[in-house]
């Protein structure tokens, strides 16, 4: 859910950007660069963090900030800036940075060391999958707002059906997050008994 989340909004917000606000590609793409750069340096510091904590409060904040981030998302979707694309996307960026990683290694980590080779491949598999169906989600939502035939401009109903991915991928994430705590909740009772 986390990789189809990300990519999700990374597919969109570049498309916001061009569409809704008018930025051009450059723009528009470079709206969400310091959040993947933030990402991508968080990624090692929450990997430490795990050794020393445990994995349950890494994913468990990360995925708070992604929902975080996907609220205010959600409720300016119609009123989106690029300044305010790249605020959002940088928690966004934080939290992602703080979960995704932590979330395969823990998973990795609840396999027989025998399987740990295949749940590896399952996992890279299942990531491209789940972008796959993130990127033709959001398109699908952004195309029927942009085709439904009311009388509005291209801008104002890519607008809207924009609005309507920030919630959907807002409920993916409170899922997900849900997913987190009963996950961490389940580990906690199996190493107390």
């Amino acid at each position: 859910m986390l990789q189809l989340i990300n990519i999700g909004i990374s597919y969109l917000l570049p498309n916001y950007g061009q569409l809704v606000i008018g930025a051009n590609s450059l723009v528009a793409g470079a709206a969400i660069l310091l959040g993947s750069l933030v990402a991508a340096i968080i990624q090692p510091i929450s990997g430490r963090m795990l050794d020393s904590r445990g994995a349950a409060l890494p994913v468990q904040l990360g995925g708070a900030l992604i929902v975080v981030a996907l609220v205010l998302f959600a409720l300016f979707g119609l009123h989106l800036t690029t300044a305010l694309i790249v605020l959002f996307y940088l928690v966004f960026g934080i939290g992602f940075g703080f979960s995704f990683g932590n979330a395969m290694t823990n998973g990795i980590q609840q396999v027989d060391i025998k399987l740990q080779q295949d749940a590896n491949a399952m996992f890279s598999t299942s990531q491209q999958y789940a972008g796959a169906i993130g990127t033709a989600i959001m398109a699908a939502l952004l195309t029927s707002s942009q085709e439904s035939g009311q009388h509005l401009s291209q801008k104002v109903l890519s607008a809207q059906g924009s609005e309507h991915d920030f919630i959907l991928l807002l409920v993916l994430s409170i899922v997900a997050f849900g997913v987190m705590i009963v996950n961490f909740r389940k580990q906690a009772q199996l190493k107390k008994s």
